[in-house]
């Protein structure tokens, strides 16, 4: 599971499959920087994860153990809606996408 580790999370959450493992994202963010967190199957290891804000601007997250992370500083983002990308490949090169949407509010609610 991917998730934010700042801000609320909503209460559904995109879902994409690599290989039969489900890949799912919770992130919504307020301005300031959140950490993108991944958890990886065991047994499931990931060649890469990234993840892509706006088609544009991209983070390659970093294994530490069976988790990949990554800070995305949301002040770097204009306030409103942003569009992103999940990506996740394995070592066979098989891939999957998991794509949505988050906000960025400057002041939290």
């Amino acid at each position: 599971m991917a998730s934010a580790a700042s801000g609320r999370r909503s209460a559904s959450a995109p879902t994409a499959r690599l290989g039969g493992v489900p890949l799912e994202l919770l992130l919504t963010a307020v301005r300031g920087p959140v950490i993108l967190e991944v958890d990886e199957p065991r047994g499931q290891e990931f060649a890469s994860v990234r993840f892509v804000v706006d088609g544009a601007d991209a983070l390659d997250l970093a294994r530490a153990g069976n988790v990949w992370l990554a800070q995305l500083d949301t002040r770097a983002l204009n306030d409103g809606t942003h569009r992103y990308e999940l990506q996740a490949k394995r070592q066979s090169g098989r891939a999957a996408r998991v794509r949505g949407t988050f906000r960025v509010r400057t002041r939290a609610r």
